[in-house]
């Protein structure tokens, strides 16, 4: 009879329930938002963290800090995904990257935890539990 790490195959399926839930999430963003042009502005940080600045449906200047899987350099122009009733807090960039990004690590876990759990791999080490 086969065995199993069934604490890994705990963990995947963890992991798959936040994909699930991360993708229903990232449709609805999708869904419920609208698009602007913007700008980067600048990038303290680096050019994985740009400062966006973008025009809201009302006429409001929105500034934000764009996380994710994405780079710019200042001058760059960019399309902004946000919610018109907070775009403060509900703005980033509409790439894919920034979009996608976390949803495709949680899938990753899910993927390796699921495998190392019906492979049977050991917590510490990378052969089979004994």
């Amino acid at each position: 009879m086969p065995k199993f790490n069934y604490l890994a195959l705990v963990l995947g399926a963890a992991f798959s329930v936040a994909t699930a839930y991360s993708v229903y999430s990232t449709l609805d963003f999708i869904g419920a938002t609208q698009t602007a042009p913007g700008e980067v502005v600048a990038t303290p940080i680096g050019p994985h963290h740009p400062v966006v600045v973008f025009t809201d449906v009302d006429g409001n200047k929105v500034r934000f800090q764009a996380n994710g899987d994405i780079s710019g350099n200042v001058g760059d122009q960019v399309t902004v995904r946000y919610s018109r009733e907070n775009p403060e807090r509900t703005a980033k960039l509409d790439t894919f990257g920034s979009l996608w990004g976390g949803t495709l690590v949680l899938l990753a876990m899910a993927v390796c935890f699921i495998i190392a759990g019906l492979r049977n791999i050991a917590p510490g080490g990378w052969g089979p539990q004994e």
